[in-house]
């Protein structure tokens, strides 16, 4: 029997999703870096727009102000986890008709300024 619980976040937005990670990072109930993200979709969700300074993903509350009034905002929750140092892995479950990215194992990416 496990000990702990796990909870779950339903948010209908994907983006929304970063400020109770945010949280749980504060709270340490998720660690600061190299955890799993586990994502559920048909697509990615890779994009990050490039109107938003990369900076930004440093300071949470305009993140979620600029993801927001963004038309990418939906797309855009993963990289700013990746490129804050946050997110160690990304497990990504879709579904086979689901083609954008071709099955693969990735074990690096390299985030460049614009």
């Amino acid at each position: 029997m496990l000990s702990k619980q796990l909870r779950v976040i339903v948010v209908d937005d994907h983006h929304h999703v970063l400020e109770p990670i945010h949280q749980a990072i504060r709270k340490r109930t998720l660690p600061f870096s190299n955890w799993t993200l586990v994502h559920f979709d048909a697509h990615p969700d890779l994009a990050f727009p490039r109107d938003i300074p990369a900076s930004c993903v440093f300071t949470p509350s305009a993140l979620y102000d600029a993801l927001d009034s963004s038309e990418a905002g939906i797309a855009s929750f993963i990289l700013p986890l990746a490129f804050a140092g946050h997110m160690g892995s990304l497990v990504w479950v879709k579904p086979p008709w689901a083609n954008q990215v071709s099955l693969s194992v990735v074990s690096a990416i390299a985030v460049r300024p614009c």
